[in-house]
């Protein structure tokens, strides 16, 4: 027990005291005259102190995430360079996955640009790097290496007890994906999503293009929220057809759609000064930070361009003598 829970308790046992006395003195004008005043103006203190003075501020985010795919098949377009720049394999493994298991998926009329799939993909992308940063533990080491061949990651995270975590097994993290197609897709090891304690996964599900989805992760102390919305498509693969050096028609057959991104942490005003919130508040920090280093776009965009820009000098200078 830390000191201050110690001095808490014999501050409350102190103030039953005094109610007490109260209580037994009520009769009085006097006391209750002055005692009823002193109280209302420490409850306001208190009040005060943990709603104003106390409160945390909410973060915010809010980015671009981009899929670029074949307009005649829905299919993702895979760059010269792969996918090591851009999110995790599996989100463009699985379109293939479903089209083998569920081919009506990709002729919706109502979605013949593909804008609505691909925005059932994000979202089930969005859950599916969930449960490979926090697969075993929510109190995850996450390392990046910048190295000069390729850039490595680990997300290292070890099973711990059970009262201080929630583990969504892989048939929940599917309940909670009802109504995406994508749902039940099963790419590489089945996933699993450890929360912190009492935490929540709810998920709302696109209705048609121009609609929100919204993944949030609800707990006593924080709210912690994913609203994605489709931004803009177009039938080119901008200057990644350039890079590339795809001809205009060979551009012309690739869609590149673009959501936008807003995530937002809000933190529990009746509970700022909790023990257990600089934990909470340590997590939600990192999976910030993780999160938009996975999906946005403008990220993914300054590596490649980043490593054009090296393999170009590269060949103009020759190797270094």
């Amino acid at each position: 027990m830390r000191a201050t829970d110690v001095i808490l308790l014999v501050l409350g046992f102190c103030l039953l005291g005094i109610a007490f006395l109260v209580w037994q003195n009520r009769g009085s004008e006097k006391i209750m005259s002055t005692v009823i005043p002193a109280g209302f103006a420490a409850a306001a203190a208190i009040f005060l102190a943990i709603i104003v003075f106390g409160q945390q501020q909410p973060l915010t985010e809010t980015f671009p995430a981009a899929f670029h795919y074949v307009s005649s098949t829905k299919l993702p377009w895979f760059a010269p360079w792969g996918i090591g720049d851009r999110w995790i394999s599996d989100s463009y493994l699985a379109p293939a996955k479903l089209k083998e298991d569920n081919p009506g998926a990709f002729a919706g009329k109502t979605d013949a640009d593909g804008m609505l799939l691909y925005h059932y993909l994000l979202q089930w992308s969005v859950v599916r790097w969930m449960a490979t940063a926090y697969g075993a533990n929510w109190k995850a080491e996450i390392l990046h290496f910048d190295l000069p061949d390729s850039r490595e990651g680990s997300y290292r995270s070890t099973r711990t007890d059970a009262r201080d975590v929630v583990f969504l097994s892989t048939a929940q993290i599917q309940h909670a994906l009802q109504g995406n197609p994508f749902a039940t897709v099963s790419v590489g090891l089945p996933p699993t999503i450890a929360l912190p304690p009492s935490t929540q996964l709810r998920i709302k599900v696109p209705q048609n293009s121009s609609d929100s989805g919204e993944i949030s992760l609800v707990n006593n102390l924080l709210t912690l929220t994913i609203q994605t919305t489709c931004s803009q498509y177009k039938h080119s693969a901008g200057t990644y057809a350039k890079l590339v050096g795809l001809s205009g028609e060979e551009d012309q057959a690739l869609t590149k759609v673009v959501f936008l991104i807003k995530i937002r942490i809000e933190f529990n005003r009746w509970k700022s000064g909790n023990p257990e919130m600089p934990e909470y508040r340590a997590w939600t920090n990192q999976f910030l930070a993780e999160f938009k280093d996975s999906f946005d776009e403008q990220v993914v965009w300054a590596r490649v361009r980043n490593d054009y820009l090296l393999r170009r000098q590269i060949e103009q200078l020759g190797p270094m003598k």
